[in-house]
């Protein structure tokens, strides 16, 4: 997962963040559940293998990646370590090349709705135990302290999320709509 928000936090130049993992000595409230979905163009090459498509399969095709937004890279980020591997700078980016056929990546369900439906992008195919999910959490950096503007914020995001909830057919999770929000919110 990408790193960013929680070093920021542990750093001190954040108040407030939306992040996949709740920093030692921080607490977070779970605003969603975030689920991914490996997908590439509908012509990829993994889709030509007419079946349920193993982890094996995937690692030997090329992944595009999102790079770790933190400082201390984790090199690992990706849900699976692939044979070839192209690592972006952001998630347009990873889109784009996957829409161009460059390869297949993970991408949180939500986010590539439109491109399924242009046809632009098809899920993989997988064999069951490919899901991926991602809880994200709320976490004020110093929930005592916050200012009037932080907490106001933080309301609003929380209404924001929950009016764009839906239960999803996945296991009856939480799942938005269509996300537009960012990682790290506020600078200190």
């Amino acid at each position: 997962m990408l790193g960013g928000a929680p070093e920021a936090l542990l750093e001190h130049r954040v108040d407030l963040a939306l992040t996949p993992r709740v920093p030692p000595g921080f607490s977070g409230e779970s605003l969603m559940r975030l689920a991914f979905v490996p997908a590439a163009h509908p012509n990829h090459p993994l889709f030509r293998l007419g079946r349920r498509l193993t982890l094996k399969d995937l690692r030997k095709h090329r992944n595009l990646t999102v790079r770790d937004t933190s400082v201390k890279r984790d090199k690992r980020s990706s849900f699976l370590e692939a044979e070839q591997r192209w690592t972006v700078g952001h998630m347009a980016t990873s889109l784009q090349a996957a829409r161009m056929g460059f390869g297949f990546a993970w991408y949180p369900e939500e986010k590539i709705r439109e491109e399924i439906a242009a046809g632009e992008l098809k899920v993989l195919p997988l064999e069951d135990g490919g899901d991926a999910f991602a809880e994200i959490y709320l976490v004020l950096a110093d929930p005592e302290g916050a200012g009037p503007g932080v907490r106001r914020l933080a309301e609003i995001l929380k209404k924001d999320v929950r009016s764009q909830c839906t239960n999803s057919p996945r296991e009856g999770t939480r799942t938005t709509k269509r996300s537009r929000l960012p990682t790290v919110l506020t600078r200190r």
